[in-house]
Parts: structure tokens; C-alpha cells; sequence
């Protein structure tokens, strides 16, 4: 590995649009999908928080999401976290690749899926279908992309990110990636929490 790979891959992680509620209220989408983005969000952020609230949760202990006009914000035992989501190059190549978010220390990229402005066509709304992502889906990418930032665990700084893609070569990019382990337990779990009869 070059001296400057990391520098490219930062780059292209870091750069790209801010999703949040001031950009798509900014952005020029017809009124309608601006309202059934952010209502699809804030049920996001509902679903994620009854499953943080729940015995379910055992990864994300005392903790809540708010959705601030900036961008997601968790509130942990040791003080507030943002939860940056942006559509990144990086995060264009990683969808291209099949996966859906990559972690960051600052939150997660996605990528460029559908037409229109990069603030709503993303893998963040969209399914690889072109379909918009339920929001118990978007909860559910929310809470693994966290499960990484808050642990620790994954490409959330050069060192992490350069051991993450070496194991890569061994274990792929999947379940079987010894990084991906919590993140995938908190996935099964609100999927568990989610879909229960009584839920």
C-alpha cells in the first residue's frame, strides 16, 4: 500500500453531500417527496429508539437518537454523539460493491442510487431495487452503521480501516468479518425486536 491510498480513500469518504433535514428541506425536490422523506426518517428514528428502549438492546445501552435540523444526533451515558450521514464517492464505490453504508468515526457513508439530487437519491432511501427503503430498514442501517462508531469497530480511523480491508482478503466484507460482528448481532437483534408478534 502506497503512502497516499489512505489520503484517497479519506478523501473520498469525507467529501459528498450532507443528509439531514435542512438539506432536503433545501433541496429542489417537489414539496410532497421532501415531506415522505422526512417522515420516513422520523419513523426511522421512532423504530430505532423503541428498539434502544427495549431488553432487546444490548450493544447500545443508554442510549437515544434525536433528529436535529443538522443531522441525527445520539445521546450516550458519556454525552452527545453526531450521526453524520453522507453520499460520498466512497460510499458510491461500497454500494457498487453491494453493500448498502460504510462507517465512519463521525457516523456513515452511502451512495448514489436513483435520479435526482444526491440529498435524496441514495442508498441511505433508496433499496438497490430503486424502491424507497422502509423505514424499519433505515432504522436497522442506522443502528449497525452506529454499533460501529460507538464501539470502535470497523473503518472509523486509517489504522482501523487499513486492518479492516486486510482481513477483508481472508474473511470478505459480510458477517464473517471479525469487525462486523456486534454490528451484525445488533442488526439480528432489532430485526428480532421488530418483527415479534407482540412488537
Amino acid at each position: 500500500m502506497t503512502w497516499w491510498f489512505p489520503v484517497v480513500l479519506g478523501a473520498l469518504g469525507a467529501c459528498g453531500t450532507l443528509i439531514s433535514p435542512q438539506q432536503l428541506e433545501q433541496a429542489e425536490l417537489p414539496a410532497v417527496q421532501k415531506e415522505e422523506l422526512g417522515q420516513r426518517w422520523d419513523r426511522a428514528v421512532e423504530l430505532a429508539n423503541g428498539f434502544l428502549d427495549s431488553a432487546a438492546n444490548r450493544a447500545l445501552q443508554d442510549c437515544h437518537y434525536q433528529l436535529q435540523p443538522q443531522g441525527m444526533v445520539l445521546t450516550t451515558p458519556q454525552g452527545p454523539v453526531p450521526v453524520q450521514i453522507r453520499c460520498t464517492p466512497w460510499g458510491s464505490l461500497v454500494v457498487w460493491s453491494g453493500f448498502e453504508a460504510q462507517e465512519r468515526s463521525w457516523g456513515f457513508v452511502v451512495g448514489a442510487r436513483g435520479d435526482g439530487p444526491a440529498v435524496a437519491a441514495n442508498s441511505f432511501f433508496l433499496r438497490s431495487d430503486g424502491q424507497a427503503r422502509p423505514a424499519w430498514m433505515m432504522a436497522e442501517l442506522i443502528l449497525h452503521e452506529t454499533t460501529h462508531q460507538l464501539h470502535h469497530v470497523g473503518t472509523v480511523s486509517w489504522l482501523r480501516g487499513a486492518v479492516y480491508y486486510i482481513q477483508a482478503l481472508s474473511y470478505g466484507g459480510g458477517r464473517e468479518h471479525p469487525q462486523e460482528a456486534l454490528p451484525y448481532q445488533v442488526s439480528a437483534d432489532f430485526m428480532n425486536w421488530h418483527f415479534q408478534p407482540n412488537h
